[in-house]
């Protein structure tokens, strides 16, 4: 059933605008204008990506077209969360921008279709639009839309600028750089790691460049050395977190060489026996010193000895304390002394022994500047001992003097 009420609600609106838009331009010409939007440009522009990572790049296409040619098509950057001005820094095709502003005005001037691609980072995090608008050779004209903004409006599309994500953090690795085992022991290596990006974490251990466990959730890794010669390796631990970012940490790991031919003639005679108490008392106080040594794989040894003396050589002239000067590892688990250089009248028939605990010695041996000794291969820290004695003029031994060693970290 037809209502003229009904007809006159949805057709009056339109029956008198040409009327109301007549009406606004000849009373208020500056502020009211009926334009033609049939005459306006068009303007599209497509992102590549809806969403990156703060530093990313993303690719920016510009479309525009005019039946009767362009003087500009252009694009800017908005940010949805903060719609006041402010500037918003950036890059296009690596050059720094403000964004905020119109990037490439006067592009595809006299052109009737025009495209281009910019390269484009934005310096912050949230939302951001890309803008863009375009502009005929007849803009401006009274009553015409010339302007894309005029016509079917500007184009938009949004992009989310994401924190980056964060590498793995390593807090800890077992063994530590510069440790030492013997050559053949299994090590038990393990590495802990956090995600700052609360995601999970995968885990891969190399030995020299090879890679002995791939990447798994596993955090531990049993390695087995008897096929490994002796000297320094590479302990490789990687964590990788979701975004493909890896953290790596590398400890540097000393196998010392297993003893392969019969112990020295001084340590396969060496006798458990206890040293008899000395008969002369102890007189000086303890002499603590520092010195350095080398070492052809571990760079540097740390030398620390203690010395008590009670009693003197043969002879004054010659200084019993701090007998050993010098350790050097020659392979083999075995070190070189260098003892206190000496006279021969002052160190004749001198005897001297060696030990590794300061239990257990060695049998007497002639006093001689240079001593190669076996260390225990069983020991597995990183600090060893070495202690000497000499006999005294009474007959009797001297108080022990320990030479402590070990790699610096």
């Amino acid at each position: 059933m037809f209502h003229k009420s009904s007809f006159y609600k949805r057709t009056f609106p339109y029956f008198f605008l040409p009327c109301l838009c007549l009406s606004l331009a000849l009373f208020f010409p500056q502020t009211a204008q009926c334009l033609d939007k049939s005459t306006a440009p068009t303007v599209s522009v497509q992102l590549d990506k809806n969403s990156v990572s703060q530093g990313e790049s993303f690719q920016v296409t510009v479309s525009a077209t005019s039946n009767v040619g362009l003087t500009s098509a252009w694009w800017f950057v908005e940010d949805v969360n903060n719609r006041t001005w402010h500037e918003i820094p950036g890059t296009v095709n690596g050059v720094t921008k403000k964004l905020n502003q119109a990037q490439d005005f006067g592009a595809c001037a006299g052109q009737t279709n025009c495209t281009y691609t910019r390269t484009v980072t934005i310096s912050g995090t949230g939302e951001y639009e890309i803008k863009a608008n375009s502009r005929d050779v007849k803009y401006p004209t009274p009553g015409e839309a010339h302007q894309a903004s005029e016509g079917a409006g500007i184009a938009a599309k949004r992009i989310i600028i994401n924190t980056p994500p964060q590498p793995p953090q390593i807090t800890g690795v077992v063994p530590e750089n510069y440790s030492g085992y013997d050559q053949g022991t299994t090590i038990n290596a393990s590495i802990e790691a956090q995600d700052p990006n609360g995601g999970q974490l995968e885990y891969q251990f190399s030995v020299d460049g090879i890679i002995k466990r791939p990447w798994s959730s596993i955090s531990v890794y049993t390695w087995d050395t008897v096929n490994d010669g002796p000297g320094i390796h590479a302990l490789k631990f990687d964590a990788r977190n979701t975004a493909g970012i890896i953290s790596t940490s590398t400890s540097e790991i000393y196998l010392f060489r297993l003893p392969l031919e019969a112990p020295l003639t001084a340590q396969a005679n060496m006798a458990p026996q206890e040293a008899p108490a000395p008969k002369q008392p102890l007189n000086q106080p303890q002499k603590v010193m520092t010195g350095h040594a080398t070492h052809p794989k571990l760079t540097t040894l740390k030398i620390m000895h203690n010395f008590n003396n009670s009693g003197i050589f043969s002879n004054n002239s010659f200084s019993p304390d701090n007998l050993i000067q010098n350790v050097t590892y020659i392979g083999n688990n075995t070190v070189q002394l260098k003892l206190k250089d000496a006279d021969a009248a002052d160190i004749q028939g001198v005897k001297i022994q060696l030990s590794n605990d300061g239990k257990h010695w060695s049998v007497p041996q002639k006093y001689t500047s240079i001593k190669d000794w076996r260390l225990p291969a069983n020991n597995k820290s990183s600090i060893r001992q070495i202690y000497i004695r000499f006999k005294l003029s009474s007959g009797d031994w001297s108080e022990a003097e320990k030479k402590e060693f070990m790699i610096l970290k």
